[in-house]
């Protein structure tokens, strides 16, 4: 009968060769999920405002009326606009301009977060009828995923949500004692007559 035991296990240089290289990875997709979380969770406030206004309210009538092809081009040119930059930053930063092309570079993704997401999403379902751009969609998908999959099964990535989740606490009950404190001062200043 054959050796049930499985693959041999890789060698030793191999495994501390793969834990060093996966380590900056890790940095950089956590970094990266971190900055568009902060981005998307400043930037929504202001996405509400503008999808009320009727200029806005108008732009997703006409994008919901319109074929998946004539979305796609409506799609490609403000996606196009923003990735030109975004190259040329990565450019800049490689020819020794880091400081202008990391200021371009975070603007330019900064940017795309806001309207290209935005546009993503009002039209996300005609997209994806087209079957390429389905099949890249689920690529990207599964490899955030993937990539995402490895940060959170890092001990850091435990500690960064435990400090996440007390800093989260912490403020809360700071601006509960904040609250608390204010109208007991509002309640003294009535009592004593001066408001």
């Amino acid at each position: 009968m054959g050796d049930t035991a499985g693959p041999a296990p890789p060698p030793l240089w191999r495994r501390i060769l793969r834990g060093v290289l996966r380590a900056p990875l890790v940095v950089l997709v956590t970094l990266y999920f971190l900055f568009e979380d902060l981005v998307v969770a400043l930037v929504r406030p202001v996405e509400r405002a503008l999808a009320e206004l009727a200029l806005f309210e108008r732009l997703g009538r006409f994008l919901r009326a319109l074929g998946p092809y004539q979305t796609l081009a409506f799609f490609a040119v403000p996606y196009l606009a923003f990735e030109g930059p975004k190259l040329y930053a990565l450019y800049l930063i490689a020819t020794g301009h880091g400081r202008f092309g990391t200021i371009l570079l975070v603007v330019s993704h900064v940017a795309s977060i806001v309207v290209v997401e935005r546009l993503f999403h009002v039209t996300r379902d005609k997209l994806l009828t087209i079957r390429p751009i389905a099949i890249v969609h689920g690529w990207g998908v599964r490899l955030r995923d993937w990539a995402f999959g490895i940060v959170r099964a890092t001990r850091a990535w435990s500690l960064a949500v435990a400090f996440a989740l007390g800093a989260k606490a912490a403020w809360a009950k700071a601006r509960r004692d904040i609250a608390a404190v204010a109208l007991r001062f509002g309640r003294w200043l009535r009592r004593a007559g001066r408001l």
